[in-house]
């Protein structure tokens, strides 16, 4: 028998890894932090171990919704990252 599917987010986007940091995500964008390198460094120590990469795409990927309803800051925080 065949599993059911992970229920989708509320917006209809797939299952993220991000979704068990979902909260603190919204609260700290709430908040006013929109900087991906901050917001991903923040959730390593609740466990995250996807990469900032992703994180940034996923990130990136609200903000165009919330710009295109008209809701939200307009650009993510621009971050340079020396490694």
């Amino acid at each position: 028998m065949a599993s059911s599917p992970a229920p989708a987010l509320q917006d209809g986007a797939a299952p993220s890894v991000l979704d068990e940091y979902r909260p603190c995500l919204d609260d700290r964008w709430n908040e006013g932090c929109t900087n991906a390198w901050k917001l991903c460094k923040e959730i390593v120590p609740l466990g995250y171990k996807g990469s900032y990469q992703h994180a940034r795409w996923c990130l990136s990927v609200r903000q165009a919704r919330l710009t295109a309803a008209g809701d939200g800051p307009t650009a993510l925080a621009p971050v340079a990252v020396t490694v």
